[in-house]
């Protein structure tokens, strides 16, 4: 059992190697170009490449940075108009629970201050094409055992990938997702253990494109989630109530109620953390049915089979 289980915990990190891989080269072209377009308009210096600074010799390069200012205009814009969801009822008692469901969304926003994820990814949206945020959990307080939905910014959108087979533009039909993050390695030997670290990468280049500062004081870590095929039976109950047989209120039903029943192929979300040697937590189950990443896009388009 515990050499099924090590060849199990070997195969899930080989597969999450080789997986950044693919993501990491499908979407490189789009890196790039958004890192320079990034760097154009916030770093001095960036809107004259060193060849041409270099054929110059003495003479000044001047810059006017009207695309900063253009970007200001959008992002500002965006936020005096940020878009906010509406929860409809549809018939008999729905408009009530409608209105609690959309008072409980409304809180959750406020007090993870969703507002500023939005408007930092917005940020990265105008200037560079792409920006994300992310769906998260948390425990309510130190006592509790209670978790709080919470939104959550993505510092450095470069360090997340999606399965690079999604159709829909949004990455809702992804299979599996990769975020990279770097934790100082005191941190990882307090939350990890002792054993040297090894980054995770496979490609051989750094997934964020801006790793040069950084040195031994830091190792990078990822995030692997991944969709895992189940099967569950749906149980029709004779008051018309569809219930799902895997859940604590199928539990308390009398077979007698049940009328008709149904076998569904479903999924669950998985989530573990690696290194480039070993899995250092999980897999853990998620709590949702979707993936907890949102991407934002300016312009998408798909030219001869490849999305820019």
């Amino acid at each position: 059992m515990a050499d099924m289980r090590k060849k199990s915990t070997k195969d899930l990190l080989e597969t999450a190697k080789s997986r950044y891989k693919i993501m990491a080269d499908d979407d490189r072209h789009n890196r790039l170009d958004a890192l320079e377009d990034i760097r154009f308009v916030n770093l001095p210096g960036a809107q004259w490449n060193e060849n041409m600074k270099t054929l110059r010799g003495d003479r000044p390069c001047y810059e006017y940075n009207k695309t900063r200012i253009r970007c200001k205009r959008i992002i500002n814009d965006m936020r005096d108009n940020r878009p906010s969801g509406k929860v409809r009822g549809v018939e008999g008692d729905d408009p009530k629970v409608a209105e609690i469901y959309e008072g409980l969304i409304r809180n959750i926003w406020n007090t993870s201050h969703g507002d500023n994820a939005t408007d930092y990814a917005a940020e990265y949206q105008v200037e560079g094409g792409m920006g994300a945020w992310r769906v998260n959990t948390e425990y309510s307080a130190d006592t509790a055992f209670n978790q709080d939905i919470v939104i959550e910014m993505i510092d450095n959108p470069f360090s997340l990938y999606a399965d690079p087979g999604c159709k829909d533009m949004l990455k809702r039909d992804a299979k599996d997702w990769i975020y990279t993050s770097r934790i100082p390695v005191d941190d990882y030997e307090a939350e990890y253990g002792k054993k040297p670290p090894l980054d995770f990468e496979s490609s051989g280049q750094e997934d964020d494109y801006d790793d040069s500062w950084t040195d031994e004081q830091t190792v990078r870590i990822a995030e692997y989630w991944y969709k895992v095929p189940v099967k569950k039976d749906l149980w029709l109950l004779e008051t018309g109530e569809v219930v799902d047989s895997t859940t604590d209120e199928a539990r308390g039903i009398d077979k007698k109620q049940i009328k008709d029943t149904r076998e569904v192929d479903t999924f669950d979300i998985m989530m573990c953390i690696l290194s480039g040697d070993r899995i250092l937590k999980g897999p853990v189950k998620w709590a949702g049915r979707k993936f907890p990443w949102v991407m934002v896009y300016g312009e998408y388009k798909v030219i001869d089979g490849r999305t820019y």
